[in-house]
């Protein structure tokens, strides 16, 4: 099997670590297993799992059924393992008892690749693994789970629905959180934005959401998250140019999950040529404490779609689990605000911002995240056409309140459906 570095790209956090591979892989592959709808795809019925416990009794995974299930692949000895072992605690621990829309509660099913019980006992009290679903075969790579999952790297998981269905893969960081999150039964209704859409020539029941984005090319190249336009079918840009509204189509030129950063271009025949963008794309690595303010339009079906403008600081070079892909900010962002820009005082920009730690789960205050603009540049440099990217210093002698104004005609709100 070809083995493969496993990089998850959260929809919000993107939390990027090593992962531990098999030196001799004897995995074999999904499609080897599949019968009938059982497989290993999102979608399949997850294959049963019998095992034997921390007490040597056979446990089997189908008597899980009913719950929200990770099935979670690790060993003591895979350091990345470990380092993602405090997020699956506080996942366990936050949705165990939570309300489900149909599961009746979340377990954790661990299956360990190790090959002596003593260091899987001694990791699971350290690392305080406190369910109950702890197996393995003492086999090392040659776990029998292992090889019917396909799995030739770790951590690795699966979670599964409370019918046994596989909803989701490769769940690391914060994407656990989130992807759990969409099976919460939600007490307040979220149609919101189909009764208080201000904007009259904007259908809110033809327009299910809105991120924010900004030029970088005056051909109509726009960057921004990927999970703001993750599924589009259509894509709207809405800008102001000199106080006239501008309303084009778009559609989706290049993405890179991984990084959750997509580049879009508009293919209105209508649509003209940009005046050059007044902003300096820069690629530089930023010092902590250095003062920045974002631009976009959050929660736009409440608050409007006027351009917002948060300020705040770098709080830190790395995100969540030492992140070097992104920046951690002190700058206020709300949904919405996904793939706007980050600029710092003088007018550079230097990151796109693209989520929040969940305060609920992690009982944070303001602790939010910016993925480095270096990292969409490399998403640039492999679009199917070149393009000159941004290099306008005249922005730098304007004033604060100038440079927003002057930026903001370059910073669309974009509609997906």
């Amino acid at each position: 099997m070809k083995k493969t570095i496993i990089a998850l790209s959260a929809f919000f956090v993107v939390m990027a670590s090593m992962t531990i591979y098999q030196s001799n892989s004897t995995a074999i592959t999904s499609e080897k297993v599949v019968t009938a709808k059982i497989g290993t795809s999102i979608g399949d019925k997850a294959p049963e799992i019998e095992m034997a416990g921390l007490d040597g009794k056979k446990i089997k995974l189908s008597s899980l059924r009913g719950k929200m299930v990770l099935i979670d692949f690790w060993a003591s000895w895979c350091g990345p393992c470990r380092r993602e072992n405090p997020n699956v605690v506080a996942a366990y621990n936050k949705y165990s008892k939570a309300k489900f829309k149909t599961a009746k509660g979340f377990e954790v099913f661990s299956v360990s690749l190790d090959k002596s019980m003593d260091p899987w006992k001694q990791a699971i009290e350290k690392d305080g693994l406190t369910w109950k679903y702890h197996v393995s075969d003492l086999k090392g790579w040659e776990n029998g789970a292992a090889q019917i999952y396909g799995v030739s790297s770790i951590p690795m998981s699966f979670l599964i629905d409370e019918n046994g269905i596989i909803v989701a893969k490769e769940l690391r960081g914060m994407a656990l959180h989130i992807k759990l999150d969409e099976f919460l039964f939600k007490e307040e209704p979220r149609n919101i934005q189909e009764e208080k859409e201000p904007n009259p020539e904007i259908n809110s029941e033809e327009w299910k959401g809105n991120g924010s984005g900004f030029f970088i090319s005056e051909k109509g190249y726009i960057a921004t998250n990927y999970h703001v336009i993750e599924d589009a079918k259509d894509i709207q840009i809405e800008y102001f140019q000199k106080g006239i509204k501008k309303t084009y189509s778009a559609e989706i030129i290049k993405t890179d999950k991984q990084n959750d950063l997509a580049v879009l271009k508009i293919v209105d025949s209508k649509f003209k040529e940009l005046p050059k963008i007044p902003y300096v794309f820069s690629t530089d690595i930023v010092d902590v404490g250095t003062s920045v303010f974002a631009l976009g339009y959050p929660m736009a079906y409440v608050m409007g779609d006027e351009i917002k403008f948060t300020d705040g600081k770098i709080s830190a070079k790395t995100g969540a689990m030492n992140d070097v892909t992104i920046y951690q900010i002190s700058v206020p962002i709300q949904a919405g605000n996904s793939g706007g820009p980050l600029f710092d005082n003088k007018g550079n920009l230097i990151g796109i911002t693209s989520s929040g730690l969940n305060k609920e789960y992690f009982e944070s205050e303001n602790v939010n995240y910016a993925i480095k603009s270096s990292y969409l540049k490399n998403l640039i440099d492999v679009l199917p056409e070149k393009i000159s990217l941004p290099y306008q210093q005249e922005i730098y002698s304007k004033s604060l309140t100038e440079k927003v104004k002057i930026l903001s005609d370059f910073i669309p709100i974009i509609r997906v459906r």
